[in-house]
């Protein structure tokens, strides 16, 4: 009996780390790679939660006593482990594309670290060691109402900004 609850406890823990993976899934799905920050944002993101679940799903499957727990368990890592790799080398293409080699090259090391064997992580860095081309993401926009910044304008929450005073467009530094 002792093990029986054991098992639907976990079952139920198991159920939120996939609610949060399916919440991840969202985020990329939602990624405008037209917009790199945004599309970096929210790929980050999703990479943080695939990898905060794996880690407490691989805590899970180690106390695991039930054959059917550890075998759903088994297909849920390898399935999240699946979706953080696509997401990454994702990431990196993007950041590739953008000219920022270092973060692509840091993406591709990161998929090496679960897969070494894989071809397009291997390619993906290879590319970004290859390449001399360096751009900057952000470049300056001038002078402006807020001084020197950025040519990217982000919503910020602010006092007396904007029309009801609480949300508007202000640049950062």
């Amino acid at each position: 009996r002792a093990i029986a609850n054991r098992a639907r406890s976990q079952r139920r823990t198991m159920g939120r780390w996939m609610d949060l993976v399916e919440k991840a899934n969202r985020l990329v799905g939602s990624a405008n790679l037209n917009n790199p920050l945004d599309a970096r944002r929210r790929m980050r993101l999703a990479q943080h939660r695939y990898r905060k679940s794996l880690n407490a799903l691989g805590e899970m499957l180690d106390e695991a006593e039930v054959d059917e727990m550890r075998m759903m368990l088994v297909a849920n890592l390898n399935e999240i482990r699946d979706r953080h790799i696509k997401t990454t080398l994702m990431c990196g293409d993007m950041r590739m594309m953008y000219g920022d080699m270092g973060g692509a090259l840091t993406e591709a090391h990161e998929v090496l670290d679960f897969d070494p064997t894989n071809e397009m992580a291997q390619d993906l860095r290879k590319r970004a060691l290859d390449s001399s081309e360096r751009r900057n993401l952000y470049p300056l926009r001038g002078w402006g109402y807020y001084g020197w910044g950025w040519r990217h304008r982000w919503r910020f929450p602010g006092v007396g900004i904007g029309k009801f005073g609480a949300l508007g467009t202000v640049t950062f530094f």
